[in-house]
């Protein structure tokens, strides 16, 4: 379980580092980067205490590798959830053409 939370927050503070995140309006300094980084890699221990070396570093691969495609997808669903409901973005009832 620590593995998998440390690969989580580690996979966390890259995605909110990097120039094009969707979930703060800014994003965080490049110091957060380097610190996932490194907190991501740490996940690493725990994942070689539980398991052998090579199916320890495929788990962590598997892991990063889910985390870095779901990260930017969940960004994404929920800019347009956010937009959803939005006026402008909301189809004319009277069937008309909104903007």
């Amino acid at each position: 379980m620590l593995a998998l939370l440390q690969g989580l927050a580690g996979a966390v503070m890259v995605y909110l580092a990097s120039p094009h995140q969707r979930w703060c309006a800014v994003a965080w300094p490049p110091a957060a980067r380097w610190s996932g980084l490194a907190v991501w890699l740490l996940s690493l221990v725990p994942w070689w205490q539980a398991m052998r070396p090579l199916a320890a570093v495929f788990a962590c691969c598997a892991w990063s590798m889910l985390l870095f495609g779901a990260l930017p997808a969940v960004g994404a669903w929920c800019q347009v959830r956010k937009t959803r409901g939005t006026p402008e973005r909301r189809p004319a009832m009277d069937g008309t053409k909104s903007r």
